[in-house]
């Protein structure tokens, strides 16, 4: 399927090690590390893509993503009572 033939959700390319957060129930811990099998392959814009800098290692990253004190910041962010969501700019104030 070529990014054009993708549904209107599927926008966002991402790269191996590339870590993508779910922007909806993001205290469900919805993260993940994109494997190189999957590099240069599109996701939904329900995910939250976050690339490390050169100089931290993104399996540190999805580590410390995933602790309670980042889950208490996502809660904090998350907009709506029954389908709590957050926005890629919450994320970056991370």
């Amino acid at each position: 399927m070529t990014g054009s033939e993708a549904p209107s959700r599927a926008r966002k390319l991402v790269q191996a090690y590339d870590i993508i957060i779910s922007t909806c129930r993001p205290t469900r811990k919805a993260i993940a590390v994109v494997p190189e099998h999957l590099h240069g392959q599109i996701c939904s814009t329900g995910f939250s893509v976050i690339r490390a800098k050169e100089n931290i290692n993104p399996l540190y990253l999805h580590f410390a993503l995933r602790l309670d004190s980042t889950m208490e910041q996502f809660r904090k962010f998350a907009t709506g009572s029954s389908y709590p969501a957050i926005l890629d700019s919450d994320v970056e104030k991370l």
